[in-house]
């Protein structure tokens, strides 16, 4: 029996409501089979949905299907788990339980370093995901049954999915054999910060960081567990070459804004290795020389060199002036001998 009865009405534009609602239902569709399927629904729901438009974009469908699922999830769901309930719908849209959560293993990764962080630093919405992204990755098929139970306590969450990542997904430094699992090694012991030696952690960049931040080595990233781009650029760096992957440090300059990824050499082609990435794959293949790279650049107003590997302890600001000075210093070099 089908216990879900979705009703679509397209309220102004009759004629060219059906398409509409055939993509609607389309993407709803594997959505509500999981809610059927997973949580049981003891009553028969009516769902009404009423809308005026003749043509929807793909972003008007997912924010409607989103507002559907979550008028369904709320009557079905404990109502601890409210604050969840967009997120989750949000995910049933793009995913089901069935296929592999790597989007929110790539999350805990990410964002779990040790048990001890604190909580109370979080925002809602990041403690929300990291809930989410948990419950997901803990009980995968069976996330909608366990939901419609009383909240635990949110104050053991941070050390139950750090355990859980310690105990699954944990990488240890023996284990990395490829660029892949470097970069879950990076993710997984370096969050983005700066640890001052006073013990006090910065989780942005200020004018003080520029000021007194000095570039730890490797090996202090990975005891104090606190790096920036240029710390997560050198750490993967050397990871690559103890796997005998040929490895560089890129270092881009902005209006005085630093930005640092490795790049590494597989057989024939060159691979840009970013463990910050907020936007690109943190892995994709380099399609522009190192020549052509700067030409394209530097109409852009971007500067980019190559890091050296000798800069422990040195100020970013001070060995970005090295580089700039070096490279005129050839520059006119080269012109003098043109001439």
């Amino acid at each position: 029996m089908k216990i879900i009865d979705l009703k679509i009405v397209n309220i102004k534009y009759k004629d060219e409501e059906e398409n509409e609602i055939i993509r609607l239902c389309d993407m709803l569709s594997p959505a509500l089979k999981e809610i059927e399927e997973k949580l049981h629904p003891s009553n028969k729901m009516c769902i009404t949905v009423q809308f005026g438009l003749s043509k929807i974009n793909q972003e008007k469908l997912i924010e409607m299907g989103v507002e559907i699922l979550k008028r369904i999830l709320t009557k079905n769901l404990a109502p601890s788990y409210k604050h969840l309930i967009p997120k989750l719908a949000m995910f049933l849209i793009k995913n089901q339980f069935t296929n592999p959560i790597v989007l929110e293993k790539e999350y805990l990764c990410k964002e779990i370093i040790n048990p001890y962080d604190d909580i109370s630093l979080l925002s809602d919405d990041a403690l929300s995901e990291l809930q989410l992204a948990y419950i997901l990755l803990r009980h995968q098929e069976k996330t909608l049954e366990f939901l419609t139970q009383p909240q635990n306590e949110m104050k053991s969450l941070l050390k139950d999915a750090y355990d859980y990542v310690k105990t699954h997904y944990k990488i240890s430094r023996d284990k990395i054999t490829t660029p892949e699992s470097v970069l879950e090694y990076v993710w997984q012991n370096i969050k983005y910060g700066w640890k001052k030696p006073s013990g006090e952690v910065l989780h942005k960049v200020t004018y003080e960081w520029y000021e007194e931040y000095q570039i730890p080595s490797v090996e202090e990233v990975l005891e104090n567990h606190y790096g920036c781009c240029v710390d997560m650029a050198r750490v993967s760096a050397y990871l690559l070459k103890q796997i005998n992957y040929q490895s560089l440090i890129r270092l881009t300059e902005f209006y005085g804004y630093f930005h640092a990824y490795s790049i590494y050499k597989d057989e024939k082609n060159w691979y840009r290795l970013d463990a910050e990435s907020k936007n690109d794959p943190p892995i994709k293949k380099e399609t522009y020389s190192k020549k052509e790279l700067e030409n394209h650049l530097s109409n852009c107003g971007i500067s980019i060199f190559d890091l050296p590997e000798n800069i422990d302890h040195k100020k970013i600001c001070d060995v970005y002036e090295s580089l700039q000075n070096t490279h005129q210093l050839r520059k006119n070099k080269k012109l003098a001998n043109q001439d």
